[in-house]
């Protein structure tokens, strides 16, 4: 059989022996290597040409292409290489393929295997003169699986260490610090395993050979962790204590990964509070495997039974520990006072309750337990309780065993929650907090909070699990940043709980910061063999959409949800996905409609989000009573926070000016909480520009706050560009230039580079000036690079522009930073192939920027989007042009410059089909967005209105 190896080389081989005198050319090699790289599915033929033949008109290109694939199934054979249509791909059933192999065992978790099946970096050492394009996807490639292997060799250290394998999984870090010599990850995991094995001496060996090399090679210091670890392992260990007993008076002290792998050598406990778990790059999570044998409490022994729902009150529920029956020995007594102690502490701070003392009855048992199950209910009214915990413990030579259960004496005093756990002698802290995690998976069963439910078997750590709810309770309402700060404080706690990953960066992501949100996403991933298999696919799903494979992620949704159809996560994620995920890939924000309405009708607690993602969805429909009837009930669902984000809206759009005063009156009270995005991401349709300009009016008029009016002096460029008028937002924007100049010169290139717009030569000229002469120091490096090189071809300037995206292609940042750039590099390959009238290569560029990974990042996307409609309509395939340009400005504000030339374009498509109707609707849109536009404009505006006349002489007609 034949056998394609790409790793560590490139070679086809039949039945194990190479290919010699009839082997391929280097450019059918090349050709292989790539259909081979884009998986089974293949990729296209204009992709191919842009790779193989970049230099060739397309004619010259395409029989270029014909010829290497007749040779190729000369050699392979016509089953190996594969046609169909435009897509050129390998069968798996012909020819086998390493890389594919390699992916394989590492998607089915099978890592030692793919670790042997890496034969070495991708295309290693081959390489064919003038074929930039296909250098730097390999490039890419080889960065990407070797970042494979590397995760799959920690996940081996990792396995191992739990396992107690010290010497083996010495040998993966050994590995893993191979491959990346320069990260601290690879450092810091094969310096803890060398002090689990004992080898102190050569754990500060390999940290100063690491330092070396850091200096050497980056002209930068130690990262502070391995600076920490290198300065405890120089310290001599100090004297052992006499070991005397202590009375389990304070809750047990929660070791750090860094703490416990320092123990082995009996060193100082770290101070707390050392590790950034804000950074990235934090490198403490590599450290727990190391320990966990020592540091992993006993296994969980909950039993539960079905019982009533807890309630979910309206304020929080009061709720008292009475003493437990205690039964044993004579230990059992004081046992007893500190079970209940630790169960008082242990349910102090749920979010939701309120424990109260209880108050003792005079004439009960010895040990303070209620002598009757009406005793009890006594002594929880008497502490003014509706709920109330009672138990049992039993003390025997065998161990500690106890029974508790929460009671509602609203309910008729019914068992509402139930837990059992047993421990051994000594371990009463580990059997307070079984007991508690097993209660509050009871008090979390409502409709809704399957998430909160989840995390009490998600982690063994309590601390880390109340962390987890204030988490859960501070992103219902809508308070992003206390929700991250909480799932923070959770996987300080225990850092390897995923859950808590999962949520802080949905927390961070909905708060705009994206490279939290990334970091905790892969850590999620990382540390999801944990969770239970629902769990672990949610995690999956969501990770898969944050890195812009958004087909994939919608099929993983939509698979939990065949399995789970209750599931009001999974469809709220669903939704979030095609709300903004679907303008990304030509399709339309209103199919989220039934998966926000799927999460009312289960009553879900993040139905405030369900609400305003609606609201949204009626305003790009242009329905504005169903989006103030939406508005008003997620205004009553939400907390302060986010209902006074709501009320702005609501009052601004609708033009309720009382509420309007009242609204900017608190706003500006708290200019952090003015919105950013939601009044003018209401306001994306023709009818409530309106109301966002009242909105962006005020904001600019705000005394004494620069960033709120440079905020407002943008939102009045972006109405004005909506409507064409584009002398009004240049004007806009040069008052926004005080406060905020990044943000406005941004604003004034992509405006400046649109092909509807035609600025004078001097404008250009000075733009370019400002831009070349950082007049914007805040703007990013490569943002400048890019924006200058959008002027330069608009100035027919293609070679100065080439040299911009090369160098944006070549960056070497932050893994979020490096991604924009290359879409951004891209993207400028796009528009010059463009100005060289060279439509399929822009496209394909453009299908290589990858803005469904970074447009969070940049408002550039929304114009490649504009584009992408733009090409395909040239390209004679209106039918995809026709989604690209109906989902324009459904996802961001910045799209509404692009919202009347996309309604001219569907005008006219609508219009060549026939589709009266359709056309009318879309050149009516088109007018009352432009009619009165700049003079320049006017041409536009009144070719079209002889466009509605010509059509309504013609009467109805029907598309053929």
């Amino acid at each position: 059989m034949l056998r394609l190896q790409v790793l560590g080389g490139l070679a086809l081989e039949r039945d194990g022996v190479p290919f010699e005198g009839s082997a391929p050319r280097r450019r059918l090699l090349a050709l292989l290597a790539l259909v081979a790289g884009h998986g089974a599915h293949g990729l296209t033929r204009d992709k191919l040409l842009a790779y193989l033949w970049p230099e060739s008109d397309t004619p010259r290109a395409r029989n270029s292409l014909k010829q290497a694939l007749f040779s190729l199934r000369r050699i392979v054979g016509p089953r190996a290489l594969v046609s169909s249509g435009d897509i050129v791909r390998l069968d798996p059933a012909a020819i086998q393929v390493d890389v594919w192999e390699f992916e394989a065992a590492l998607d089915r978790g099978h890592a030692a295997g793919a670790v042997a099946l890496y034969g070495g970096p991708f295309l290693d050492g081959f390489f064919v003169a003038g074929l930039g394009e296909l250098e730097a996807w390999g490039e890419g490639e080889r960065r990407r699986l070797s970042r494979r292997r590397t995760e799959a060799l920690q996940r081996l250290a990792e396995r191992t260490a739990v396992g107690g394998d010290i010497p083996r999984s010495l040998h993966w870090w050994r590995l893993v610090a191979a491959a990346e010599p320069l990260s601290s990850v690879g450092a810091l995991g094969l310096m803890c395993a060398l002090v689990a094995a004992g080898d102190r001496a050569g754990a500060l060996e390999h940290g100063r050979l690491y330092e070396t090399t850091l200096a050497a090679e980056l002209g930068v210091a130690l990262d502070d962790e391995v600076r920490e670890l290198v300065e405890r392992l120089r310290r001599p260990p100090p004297p052992m204590p006499a070991c005397t007993p202590q009375r389990e008076t304070s809750p047990p002290v929660r070791i750090s990964p860094l703490s416990a792998a320092l123990v082995v050598t009996g060193h100082d406990l770290p101070r707390p509070g050392r590790v950034a778990l804000l950074r990235p790059r934090s490198r403490v999570m590599v450290l727990l495997p190391l320990v966990l044998a020592a540091t992993l409490a006993v296994g969980d022994n909950l039993v539960r039974t079905d019982r009533p729902l807890a309630p979910v009150p309206e304020a929080p529920a009061r709720l008292t520990v009475l003493p437990f029956e205690t039964l044993g020995d004579r230990e059992t007594g004081e046992l007893g006072r500190g079970l209940d102690a630790l169960l008082t502490s242990g349910m102090e701070g749920l979010e939701g309750y309120r424990l109260v003392p209880a108050i003792a009855k005079r004439g009960g048992r010895p040990d303070g337990a209620p002598s009757s199950p009406s005793a009890a209910s006594d002594m929880a009214r008497r502490a003014g309780a509706r709920l109330y915990l009672t138990g049992r413990l039993i003390v025997d030579r065998s161990g500690l065993r106890a029974i508790a259960v929460l009671h509602d004496r609203a309910n008729a005093d019914r068992e509402v929650g139930h837990a059992e756990a047993e421990v051994e002698r000594g371990e009463l802290f580990l059997l307070a907090d079984q007991l508690v995690r097993g209660l509050v998976g009871d008090l979390y069963r409502a409709p809704g909070q399957e998430m909160s439910r989840a995390a009490t078997t998600a982690t063994r750590s309590l601390p880390a699990l109340k962390a987890y709810l204030e988490g859960e309770r501070a992103l219902r309402d809508e308070d992003y940043s206390s929700a991250r700060d909480a799932f923070q404080r959770a996987v300080r706690a225990d850092t390897a709980f995923a859950l808590a990953y999962y949520r802080c960066s949905v927390a961070a992501d909905r708060g705009g910061q994206d490279e939290v949100a990334a970091w905790a996403a892969a850590l999620a991933a990382r540390f999801s063999e944990r969770l239970s298999e629902h769990d672990r696919r949610l995690v999956t799903a969501y990770l898969v959409g944050r890195k812009g494979l958004l087909d994939d992620a919608e099929r993983l949704y939509h698979g939990i949800l065949a399995d789970y159809p209750g599931d009001s996560e999974a469809w709220l994620q669903l939704g979030e996905l095609l709300l903004h995920g679907n303008p990304l890939r030509g399709r339309s924000a209103r199919e989220a409609r039934g998966a926000f309405e799927r999460v009312l009708e289960l009553g879900d607690s993040a139905q405030g989000d369900a609400l305003v993602h609606l609201a949204r969805i009626a305003a790009i429909e242009g329905r504005p009573g169903e989006v103030d009837s939406l508005l008003h009930r997620a205004e009553a669902a939400n907390a302060e926070l986010g209902a006074l984000d709501l009320r702005a809206v609501r009052a601004f759009v609708l033009n309720d000016r009382p509420g309007r005063e009242r609204a900017m009156r608190d706003l500006l009270a708290q200019p952090s909480l003015v919105p950013r995005h939601l009044a003018l991401d209401v306001a994306v349709r023709l009818g409530d520009l309106a109301g966002s300009e009242r909105f962006a009016s005020l904001l600019a008029a705000a005394p004494g706050t620069c960033d709120v009016a440079a905020l407002g002096h943008r939102m009045l460029a972006q109405v004005a560009a909506a409507r064409g008028q584009f002398l009004a937002a240049g004007r806009q924007l040069e008052q926004a230039d005080a406060c905020d100049p990044a943000a406005a010169v941004e604003l004034r290139a992509l405006m400046a580079a649109q092909p509807f717009v035609n600025p004078p030569d001097s404008d250009l000229t000075e733009l370019r000036r400002q831009l070349d002469a950082a007049a914007s120091p805040s703007m990013d490096s490569s943002a400048r690079r890019y924006y200058t090189a959008l002027i330069a071809i608009r100035m027919g300037d293609t070679l100065s522009a080439a040299r911009a995206a090369r160098t944006l292609l070549q960056t070497r940042d932050t893994l979020a930073a490096s991604e924009l750039a290359r879409s951004m590099g891209h993207s400028l390959r796009a528009r010059i192939h463009l100005a060289g009238r060279r439509p399929a290569a822009a496209l394909a560029e453009l299908e290589r920027a990858g803005w469904e990974r970074t447009a969070g990042l940049s408002v550039a996307e929304a114009s490649d989007r504009f584009l992408r409609a733009e090409l395909l309509r040239m390209l004679g395939r209106a039918d995809e042009a026709i989604g690209w340009y109906a989902s324009i400005a459904e996802r961001a504000t910045y799209e509404l410059m692009y919202l009347a030339p996309a309604e001219l374009r569907l005008g006219r498509i609508y219009e060549a089909r026939g589709t009266r109707t359709a056309a009318l609707e879309h050149y009516r849109r088109f007018l009352e967005l432009w009619r009165g536009a700049d003079p320049e404009l006017q041409p536009a505006v009144v070719e079209v209105e002889g466009r509605v006349a010509l059509l309504h002489l013609a009467g109805p007609r029907t598309a053929p």
